[in-house]
């Protein structure tokens, strides 16, 4: 049996999530990333979005990219060539990735796929 009435209550909740983070995706840029035909591909999957820092460095256990925050992009693979990432400045377009870009998303993907179904 559905518990309807849990869902209710979450309904008002994603929309106002929905509201908030419109427009702090609408500020940023499209970039198309096309991987070369020798990296492997991207892996698509049910939980497609990572929310990441731009620069991978070590920030500690304390921050944690927001959708708001400069310096972070929004990456999610669309296809097995393909990957979209969203990102604060630069430009809109297609890039042409490397491997070694193509393993970071994947790295990335994959541990937050691993994160989101503990």
């Amino acid at each position: 049996m559905h518990n309807w009435s849990a869902y209710d209550k979450l309904c008002p909740i994603r929309t106002k999530l929905v509201d908030t983070v419109l427009p702090l995706l609408g500020g940023r840029n499209w970039q198309l990333l096309r991987e070369p035909a020798d990296a492997g591909g991207f892996v698509t999957s049910d939980h497609l979005v990572v929310l990441q820092w731009s620069e991978q460095k070590d920030r500690g256990s304390f921050y944690s990219p927001s959708f708001g925050l400069k310096g972070t992009e929004v990456v999610f693979p669309i296809s097995n060539e393909l990957a979209m990432v969203r990102v604060f400045g630069g430009h809109d377009g297609v890039v042409d990735i490397t491997p070694d870009v193509v393993a970071q998303i994947m790295r990335n993907s994959c541990f937050y796929m691993k994160s989101k179904t503990k």
